[in-house]
Order: structure tokens, then sequence, then C-alpha cells
């Protein structure tokens, strides 16, 4: 398996132009929001399961964590102070490496649940998640350095690759790839066709922005900012479970057309 970074996303190229037959191929925003929105209602509370659970967990293994260093810190003499204080570093990082892994379980656990066909409940997501849990994660680092490095790259290869490689996870958890190679094949689905796919996920984001600004223009007195920001949340987190599906139909269609 090749484990080097994809040599095509060390140098930006120019913005692949799209064809008239590859663009063609590709349903329109509107349309794309009527799938994404029908596939939403099916699968909403599936989704807000997977993410719900892994909060929960959060908090209760912070409250254990933070009672077990009170306890530990009024009980213990001076004496053992440094074996106590080496002892909560381990857990620290046993715990942190944990949370990156569940992080990457999530991501496959949610297009797990978007994706299959036999509608998996939480728990079936979650179980087929797990086996995919280090690929996502690695996936993850290596997309993010992409990235990060072509934004510090006067910031348009940045947008580039992020379009490029932005169907990496769903390539991963769906064709079953390892994440370099579903970095290879998201960018092999976007090319030829990069602006038709830019321009209908800027479109989304752009109408997203709207409604915030319009949130916060309607809420703007200090006596409603808690209103606000109750409302700025649910539509953040709204907006991030359509996205995660209206990218998953993009990908379908993209994939249909290759």
């Amino acid at each position: 398996m090749d484990t080097n970074m994809p040599s095509d996303a060390q140098t930006p190229t120019p913005v692949p132009q799209g064809s008239a037959s590859t663009s063609a191929a590709l349903p329109g925003i509107a349309q794309l929001a009527r799938e994404t929105w029908t596939l939403l209602k099916d699968r909403f509370l599936t989704l807000i399961g997977i993410n719900v659970v892994p909060l929960i967990l959060v908090i209760v293994i912070s409250a254990i964590v933070a009672g077990g260093a009170v306890a530990a810190i009024g009980f213990g003499s001076k004496g053992n102070a440094a074996a106590i204080g080496g002892i909560a570093i381990i857990i620290g990082l046993i715990i942190f490496v944990a949370m990156l892994y569940l992080s990457g379980v999530i991501q496959a656990a949610n297009i797990s649940a978007i994706a299959d066909s036999d509608k998996p409940g939480v728990g079936e997501s979650y179980k087929r998640g797990f086996p995919r849990g280090w690929g996502m994660l690695l996936a993850s680092i290596l997309v993010c350095l992409v990235i990060a490095g072509g934004f510090i790259l006067v910031i348009i290869p940045g947008i580039i690759f992020a379009v490029w490689y932005m169907f990496t996870y769903y390539a991963l958890m769906i064709e079953k790839l390892s994440a370099i190679d579903a970095m290879k094949r998201s960018k092999a689905l976007v090319k030829g066709r990069w602006w038709p796919v830019f321009s209908k996920i800027a479109v989304i984001v752009i109408i997203y922005f709207i409604i915030q600004w319009i949130i916060a223009a309607l809420v703007g007195d200090n006596k409603q900012i808690g209103i606000g920001s109750i409302l700025g949340t649910i539509v953040g987190i709204g907006f991030g479970l359509f996205m995660q599906i209206y990218v998953f139909r993009l990908y379908e269609h993209l994939k249909a057309t290759r």
C-alpha cells in the first residue's frame, strides 16, 4: 500500500475546468437540496443519536476523571504526589487518544447512517464505524495537513485542495479504501469538474451565512442574545447534518458519471 502523501497535493496546479458534458451530468443545486432534505428527514433521529452518544460519554468520563483527581489530591500524601501526577498524565493521554479514535468512529458512523440503504440504527452505525475509526482519523489528519499547507500558499491552493479532497471520507467508508487511496479517489471524482462542484457547495454555504446574519440582525438586542445563541446553535447543527448528506448526494452523482 502506498503510504506517501499524494504527490499531486504538494504543488498546486491550475483549477480544472468542467467540460460541458461532465457538468451537465450533475444535478442542479435545487435537486441536490431536495434529495438531501428527503434523506435528512428519514435519517434525522439516527444522526442525532450518533452525535449525542459521544457527548454524554465525554461528560461522564470528564466527571469520573475530575472526581478521581480530586480524591487523589485530597487523600494523597506529599510523598506520592509525583506518582499521582504521573498516573494522571498517562490517563490523560489514553483518554486523548481514545477521543481522537472516537472522532473517526463518529465520522464513519454518520456516513454509514446516511449511505447504507438498510437504514442502520445508532448502534449498528457505530458497529460499522468502529473498524474504520483509525482510517478516518488518518484521513482527517492528512486532508487537514494538505489543506492547511495550501492555505499557507496564499489561500487559493487551500480552496482548491479542499474541493479536491472533500469526498475522501465517503470514499474511505463506502468504497472501503485506505486513507491515501480515498484521497486519490476523491480528487479523481472532482477532476474536470472542479467549478461545478465548488459552486454547488459555495451557494449552500453562502445561504447558511445569510441565515445566521438574519438571526443575528433579528435578535441583536442584548436582552435577546440568549435566544440568538440558541437559534444560531440549532441552525448550525441542522446545517452540519444537511451538509453531510448534501456532500454525500453530490459524491453519489459524481460516482455515477465516472
